[in-house]
């Protein structure tokens, strides 16, 4: 997996190849099957890029911190008892 994150041409060989083996499965199965693979597949891109649309344009805007440091001094974002962070500093030896 390493070599892969580390090599641009093998990432994008294997995608060449998902790709190619992903078009070659529709093509067999025909149309319906594809166009229901191709709304999935939009559904999966759309729901990616919403989910990283906030934290994509306050990196690019320049704002370094994560989007949890911006909310209130509640439980946290997830359930209560959990809190998050807001400034983590370096980690404590054990």
């Amino acid at each position: 997996m390493r070599a892969m994150q580390r090599h641009p041409l093998a990432r994008a060989a294997v995608a060449l190849a998902l790709s190619a083996l992903a078009t070659w499965v529709a093509w067999q199965v025909g149309t319906a099957i594809t166009l229901a693979l191709l709304v999935a597949a939009l559904f999966c891109v759309a729901f990616a890029l919403l989910t990283l649309a906030p934290d994509l344009i306050a990196h690019w805007r320049g704002h370094r911190w994560r989007w949890w440091w911006r909310a209130g001094d509640d439980e946290g974002p997830f359930w209560p008892g959990t809190r998050v962070p807001r400034h983590p500093g370096p980690p404590h030896a054990p």
